[in-house]
């Protein structure tokens, strides 16, 4: 997992642009606990064009590839089946993440994941839907972050909205539509 800052080769692109922190998995990096990615077309039109971070929380937990699947029991963060509580290295580790790299201008998150989902992540014991660990953590830090995962940008519309918010120039719109008709 690369914890630089990815700048793609594109004239309009500079370290002054917006950044993004992108799940890793959505980059297509294999890092999900199944040793499988989740690569999504819009997340990856969206780092073609804007400068980016790939993260992954659990990763940076030092849990490896493959790994045991997580979940959320009541407030704990447990390994499903050894139960082994990862609560407060979940919550150190996402301390960790947001003081050693820079605000970003949005990000972008894996929907449904116990560190990342945002308001997405099934709780095994009340069955209510919450943020897992990591989106909780950028919520509380950064409560007006432009937030979304990546299930809210399957078409190019949806794409266009989000690099809109972030304030996107025409010529970038331009290059994500381009970046887009590559990636078909």
């Amino acid at each position: 997992m690369n914890t630089n800052l990815i700048v793609p080769t594109n004239p309009y692109i500079s370290r002054d642009t917006p950044v993004l922190w992108i799940s890793a998995c959505l980059l297509g990096e294999k890092v999900r606990y199944d040793g499988k990615h989740k690569l999504n077309r819009g997340v990856l039109a969206l780092s073609k064009v804007f400068a980016h971070y790939s993260l992954c929380p659990e990763m940076e937990m030092g849990l490896g590839v493959p790994r045991a699947p997580i979940s959320w029991f009541g407030d704990s963060l447990l390994e499903n089946e050894s139960k082994k509580d990862l609560t407060t290295l979940s919550s150190s580790t996402a301390d960790s993440i947001l003081a050693k790299n820079k605000k970003p201008n949005g990000i972008i998150l894996k929907s449904k994941s116990p560190s990342c989902g945002i308001m997405s992540t099934l709780n095994q014991t009340n069955g209510k839907l919450q943020s897992g660990f990591f989106a909780r953590a950028i919520q509380e830090r950064y409560p007006e972050m432009q937030m979304t995962e990546e299930n809210t940008l399957v078409f190019l519309d949806q794409v266009y909205e989000f690099a809109t918010a972030l304030g996107a120039s025409k010529s970038v719109l331009q290059d994500l539509q381009s970046a887009w008709n590559s990636l078909a």
